[in-house]
């Protein structure tokens, strides 16, 4: 939100011009849906005191609506690439788990990756939908480029969003090369890769533009060398969150194996491999596995079916009992996340800072650096348009005033623990003797949901 609202300010896709993370497309989605709607002055978003918090509620409840939506084609996309490539039993299997497993929960958060996963699976569905029309207009060219050029289209934005989506590149254009005659395969795998490779250079050549190539070369080696956090750690903490998923997910790439299904393979190995060597994996970036688990799963379970019974109404009804015990278990465990409240606190911190910066403007010519998460920084930053610095808890840059508000969440913590410049930059506000606490907030007494204002001064 905080990019798609640098965006909307009209300030351009580069927030820091020094500082090169992650390319511009997840930015100017957002920017352009929620620029069409007026937002964020149809929001009315107040000012006073009392109505703080119901503002910024309702300006974070609009991008996670369409966070939802997407979550929903994203679900449409499954059972139709399912559908296309295997058959409809594995399509409904597939779509049914995607939809219902607690840690599908991930692609509602306002997060690029969700951005880039609709964007993925839109790729992979044209290069699946074109083997059906090459059978059915075989003499009808147009009907073999369109979808191979959208599917180019698609994966190019989704690289531009997150360039780990280059892993994709072996699994889509192998459809590509495979669901076409063999006459024209070379051609049209050429035509699919013009976009893919295109669309993501705007990327470098922006900052080449502006004299930044130095920056961005720097910001590329910044994402390769981040402080360790593995790979089997995140998948630890999806064991921990959705254990059926992912032992079903596991098992079902390991049959592929068996199986030769190389969609499958091409699908997840790369990106595993590529997320293992960089060696900076977190929940989130586990995302594009999600649909690649799910399909898996359903193949497995309606193997398995079919090996126990013969009798194909037994088999329809073995792989609609076990999917059904599965599903019901996944729709409890997620309907547990949607209905408990872990987010209040946060509303009503973001409510305390903002109120506190407000007072600060009006009464403190001074200026105060604002150290959080990004959910913290954006509102009253773009929305409030509160003058003050703002930093994100892994900005090693140097602090440039006396003052220093720090909210502490659970991610700061962590990245407080790190043995980089930022976390050693965050240990020494923390700790320091002239940092006092002004405040607390904690979801039902929580500790683990605690956060906590601070208020630093230097001497």
């Amino acid at each position: 939100m905080r990019r798609a609202m640098h965006v909307l300010s009209g300030q351009g896709p580069q927030e820091d011009l020094s500082f090169y993370d992650h390319p511009y497309f997840g930015q100017l989605f957002l920017a352009g849906v929620l620029g069409s709607i007026g937002y964020p002055h149809s929001m009315n978003p107040s000012y006073i005191s009392g109505n703080l918090q119901h503002s910024i509620e309702i300006l974070y409840l609009v991008p996670k609506v369409l966070m939802g939506i997407l979550a929903v084609a994203d679900t449409f996309l499954v059972y139709k690439i399912s559908e296309y490539r295997y058959n409809r039993t594995i399509a409904l299997i597939s779509s049914i788990l995607f939809a219902v497993m607690p840690t599908t929960w991930l692609i509602r958060w306002i997060l690029l990756d969700s951005i880039q996963l609709t964007l993925l699976l839109s790729s992979i569905f044209f290069a699946v939908y074109r083997r059906d029309s090459r059978n059915n207009n075989a003499n009808k060219n147009i009907l073999n480029i369109s979808p191979t050029l959208l599917s180019g289209v698609f994966l190019g934005l989704a690289i531009f969003t997150k360039i780990p989506a280059f892993t994709m590149i072996p699994a889509v254009g192998l459809l590509v090369y495979t669901n076409n005659h063999k006459i024209d395969s070379n051609t049209l795998l050429g035509l699919w890769l013009l976009p893919v490779i295109l669309i993501p250079l705007i990327w470098p050549a922006y900052s080449i533009s502006i004299g930044r190539f130095d920056f961005w070369v720097d910001g590329v080696l910044w994402q390769v060398h981040r402080e360790s956090q593995p790979l089997l750690d995140s998948l630890a903490s999806f064991f921990k969150n959705d254990p059926i998923l992912l032992t079903l997910g596991i098992s079902g790439l390991s049959f592929a194996i068996i199986k030769k299904d190389f969609l499958l393979l091409f699908w997840s190995i790369p990106f595993m491999i590529f997320l293992y060597l960089i060696g900076f994996v977190s929940s989130y970036h586990l995302i594009p596995l999600l649909p690649i688990f799910c399909i898996a799963s359903a193949i497995l379970i309606t193997e398995l079916s079919n090996k126990i019974s013969k009798n194909k109404t037994q088999k329809t009804l073995l792989s609609f009992i076990i999917v059904s015990a599965i599903g019901i278990i996944g729709l409890i465990n997620t309907t547990i996340l949607i209905t408990t409240n872990v987010n209040s606190s946060y509303f009503k911190a973001a409510a305390y800072v903002d109120h506190y910066l407000q007072n600060i403007n009006q009464y403190d010519f001074k200026k105060i650096t604002v150290i959080a998460d990004p959910f913290f920084l954006w509102i009253p930053q773009y929305i409030f348009q509160l003058n003050q610095n703002y930093k994100m808890y892994f900005d090693n840059t140097p602090i440039k005033t006396q003052k220093v508000l720090l909210i502490v969440d659970p991610g700061l913590m962590k990245a407080m623990l790190r043995n980089d410049n930022a976390g050693k930059q965050l240990q020494m506000i923390y700790n320091s003797p002239n940092t006092t606490m002004l405040s607390k907030f904690r979801e039902n007494g929580i500790k683990d949901n605690q956060i906590s204002v601070y208020q630093y001064e230097a001497k």
